[in-house]
């Protein structure tokens, strides 16, 4: 923890401790993606506040609770989200935007922390993935880029599985 702090500073070794409890997995890998249920028959039926979580799984061992609140803009989907700990309200949020856009019945993903007014900076996140989108369980792989201010360990890049539900709020641990 104490090299946490010399290198990404008090927010990074706060977000690190927040993720450094077990992710549920089974296996040493990210989580199997959740079925979405019913699924989606436009965008639209994808507005609205959606929270779950983000693991890694065992083997990396981070977990993050996540929220993200889409709205239709431009070709698809975008809006505010943040990752950060567990429990309503989120403790320490690292606000973000997220996009996405349907092909069959995947959305892709995308999230970048470094739009105008976000923050923290220097420390920043992108991120791009897949998830089977329902009416109310999103879920699939998602892969995360952090930059090395904010204190994670090398190699600052990880994949895992995003698990969000329409309507629900950000779970008090990582299932």
């Amino acid at each position: 923890m104490v090299s946490a702090l010399k290198r990404g500073g008090v927010l990074g070794a706060v977000l690190l401790a927040l993720v450094v409890a077990g992710c549920g997995s089974s296996g040493d890998g990210p989580p199997s993606p959740t079925a979405p249920g019913a699924p989606v028959a436009s965008l639209q039926e994808l507005e609205g506040n959606w929270a779950g979580w983000y693991s890694t799984g065992k083997a990396v061992n981070l977990c993050w609770g996540v929220v993200w609140s889409p709205q239709l803009g431009g070709p698809g989907l975008t809006g505010p989200s943040a990752l950060g700990g567990f429990g309503n309200p989120m403790p320490t949020p690292f606000n973000a935007t997220t996009t996405g856009s349907m092909s069959g019945g995947s959305l892709s993903i995308a999230i970048d922390s470094t739009p105008p007014g976000a923050r923290p900076l220097p420390c920043a996140l992108t991120g791009s993935g897949i998830v089977q989108a329902g009416r109310t369980t999103m879920s699939g792989t998602l892969t995360v880029t952090w930059t090395p201010q904010c204190g994670f360990p090398e190699p600052y890049t990880y994949s895992g599985t995003l698990t969000l539900t329409k309507g629900a709020r950000v779970p008090d641990s990582c299932p």
